[in-house]
């Protein structure tokens, strides 16, 4: 097996060359699964193509990052295995979940994209999918994985055979369940990460594929939002299910071929031209409308205040630890009682712990119920095991710890990296987090501090390395509170002084 590592973990991939003059096809998975999935569509594929597959984080044989997971983290994965194996221009092929990671790669590196190809890919997914069937996904994979794989392979293939059966499955086990759930959450509506917006994007030469027979995700959806791609194709995959590749891999693999040898985009009238405008127009506004309006926003940094559709929720927020608690579920979305009791209660019983944090949450239920719209009590889903919020939520704590991981990746520019630390660092306040007492807070701070103090020594190298003096000078002044050690940037200040 191969494998790259990829920052703190190991990306498992597996390239079949071709001819060395030909094009490279990439293939990303569907969530839950693993390169595995394409083991019996890849011999339909002419000899002549370099092939790679690979396991996305979290799947298959690869591992999954210390740090939060984002779309940032999978589109830097993908592109670190793109300059290992020097795959300069390639098509990318995604299936489900790979589809919008393939989306997300093409519009940050249209110079690398020579087409894509999305084979049931969904790109629409409203609060009520959030609220029940994806929380009652959650469940069951904590506590019935095997009897839901079985539903997914139901789910995903048609007709269900033994082999097909058996590849999901154990693709299916392989999932890390955190990673699973992280990945699902990852698909909130939100105003941020529209995938329409996403679509109208694209410049590369697209082919949507659906399954006609897809039992979860329509394929009448791919027909709607195939409108939004400049230079794209449909096509609609009869007696095919959600995994259409394991369906009828003969016929996909020539849809593709035919796709990939005829780059010419295709000649429309005025008229299909100005309905597909008009008609996208109607679907964009709508869309808008959803994701801009069902934000829960919740500021945690310097003042406290939570606001539903931008208007203020009002309540008892600093009793029962409740700002505490909607604080630690904004960084979370979901987590389990056991763990809430354990960062909330460490000293309590467990009995004790149960009831105190059934009594907050309670207590944060009946805060919600007091705002006029009703939808938001319902965004705080609790079941016997879990606690989660189902909408978009927007924290600035959590925007801040996710802006100090894009520092670490090595594919953000030095010049970029400055720009940011110079935003961090005069929002950063040692105190910040001192009115959140659990110890995940302590915790919290402690690492914020460090990953800045991190970042602060490896730029002033990489600034001095490149002979930008006057920059470190900058940033070793701003930084001077979150030193690595006392007397860093005094020393390397002095150091600067006379170089300059």
């Amino acid at each position: 097996m191969a494998f790259l590592t990829v920052d703190d973990y190991k990306l498992h991939y597996k390239v079949r060359q071709g001819n060395p003059d030909a094009d490279t096809l990439i293939f990303i998975h569907g969530l839950g699964l693993d390169l595995t999935t394409w083991s019996n569509f890849t011999p339909y594929l002419d000899e002549s193509h370099n092939v790679v597959l690979y396991d996305f984080c979290g799947h298959g044989h690869t591992g999954r990052p210390a740090a939060a997971l984002s779309f940032d983290q999978l589109h830097y994965e993908l592109h670190a295995l793109l300059e290992h194996l020097s795959a300069e221009r390639c098509h990318i092929i995604g299936n489900g979940f790979g589809g919008i990671i393939g989306l997300i790669y093409a519009n940050l590196h249209p110079e690398n994209i020579q087409s894509l190809t999305l084979v049931s890919t969904p790109f629409y997914f409203p609060n009520e999918l959030f609220q029940h069937e994806y929380q009652d996904r959650f469940s069951r994979v904590n506590q019935e994985k095997d009897l839901y794989a079985d539903q997914l392979v139901h789910n995903m293939v048609y007709p269900v055979t033994d082999e097909k059966q058996s590849i999901i499955k154990e693709a299916f086990e392989k999932a890390d369940s955190e990673t699973y759930k992280n990945m699902i959450r990852m698909l909130t509506p939100t105003s941020e990460q529209n995938f329409l917006s996403e679509l109208g994007k694209l410049d590369a030469r697209t082919m949507i594929m659906h399954g006609e027979l897809d039992p979860v995700y329509p394929a009448n959806l791919s027909v709607l939002y195939s409108g939004y791609i400049r230079n794209s194709r449909l096509i609609i995959i009869p007696n095919a299910s959600n995994m259409a590749t394991m369906d009828q891999p003969a016929f996909i693999a020539q849809c593709l071929e035919d796709f990939l040898d005829n780059p010419a985009p295709v000649e429309f009238s005025q008229s299909h031209n100005l309905l597909i405008k008009k008609f996208n127009n109607i679907i964009k506004s709508g869309y808008e409308s959803e994701t801009s309006h069902s934000i829960l926003q919740v500021t945690a940094l310097k003042t406290f205040s939570v606001r539903w559709k931008d208007k203020e929720v009002k309540g008892k927020w600093r009793q029962r630890r409740a700002k505490e608690l909607l604080v630690y579920l904004a960084l979370h979305q979901s987590v389990t009682r056991n763990k809430i009791i354990q960062d909330f209660y460490p000293e309590a019983s467990r009995s004790d712990g149960k009831n105190y944090l059934r009594v907050l949450l309670n207590h944060i239920r009946s805060i919600f119920k007091q705002h006029p719209d009703e939808e938001l009590v319902n965004t705080l889903v609790i079941d016997r095991d879990h606690v989660a919020l189902t909408t978009y939520v927007q924290c600035d704590l959590l925007d801040y710890t996710e802006a100090i991981d894009r520092l670490h990746h090595k594919d953000v520019p030095l010049k970029a990296k400055v720009e940011l630390f110079r935003k961090l660092i005069q929002e950063y306040h040692p105190a910040f987090l001192a009115d959140y007492h659990g110890e995940w807070a302590t915790d919290l701070a402690f690492n914020i501090e460090w990953k800045l103090s991190d970042v602060l020594l490896k730029l002033t190298e990489d600034l001095v390395t490149e002979g930008s003096y006057h920059e470190a000078l900058e940033i070793l002044g701003l930084g001077k509170h979150i030193e690595p050690y006392e007397g860093f940037c005094e020393e390397w200040a002095k150091d600067l002084v006379k170089r300059v």
